[in-house]
């Protein structure tokens, strides 16, 4: 406001002028914004291109190419756990405990370690299945790791283990920030930190 003074003194003797010059800046801005308010006319515009053309082709021919198909991994008898995997049988689920009782045989329930590497080798199949090539890839939202087409817990473990994870490596803060990792798979006090596919992995391994 100090120097104002200066723009002041130029313009009150010049107001005549000035306001002819405003008026006719915003003359020229009409049509300006007659057009931005118009309504945008679509088949003014060429919308054929190979890119288009191949979306169309893709949604008419391949209409479950959006879908996205969930496998459920049931449970077996404590007997049957760990056992040769094959396909799981109706005689051979385990038994329903109720809602919100979750799972509790085998000890640790879907954790259990037996139950993980049976979820995992299942997985594996559904990886060499000749369908896998038109798998489309998945980024977990708990690691923020991409997989290809198959997502188990087994696979968020495993990629927590190897300290690969969103939990253990740094990030930023809203303000860009760098902060440490949350926590970390390199400090595990007295046990040995193993990798999830570690022949050593057991669920009662300690330190030697």
């Amino acid at each position: 406001m100090r120097d104002f003074e200066r723009v002041a003194d130029f313009l009150i003797p010049h107001r005549r002028i000035v306001h002819i010059v405003v008026l006719v800046i915003s003359l020229l801005m009409v049509p300006g914004m007659i057009l931005a308010l118009s309504p945008i006319d679509m088949e003014s515009y060429n919308m054929e291109s190979p890119e288009l053309d191949a979306r169309e082709v893709i949604l008419k021919e391949y209409p479950a190419n959006v879908v996205t198909s969930g496998y459920a991994v049931i449970i077996r008898e404590q007997s049957k756990v760990g056992t040769e995997p094959h396909w799981v049988y109706a005689d051979e689920f385990a038994e329903y405990g109720g809602d919100g009782v979750g799972v509790a045989e085998p000890v640790g329930g879907i954790l259990n370690l037996s139950v993980l590497r049976e979820i995992s080798t299942k997985a594996e199949a559904a990886r060499t299945d000749p369908l896998s090539e038109f798998y489309r890839p998945i980024i977990s939202d708990v690691t923020l790791v991409q997989h290809h087409g198959v997502l188990t817990l087994s696979d968020l473990l495993r990629v927590f283990m190897a300290n690969e994870s969103l939990q253990t490596r740094p990030s930023l803060s809203p303000m860009g920030v760098p902060l440490p990792p949350r926590t970390n798979w390199s400090d595990c006090g007295a046990l040995e930190c193993l990798m999830f596919d570690d022949e050593n992995l057991t669920p009662k391994r300690t330190s030697t």
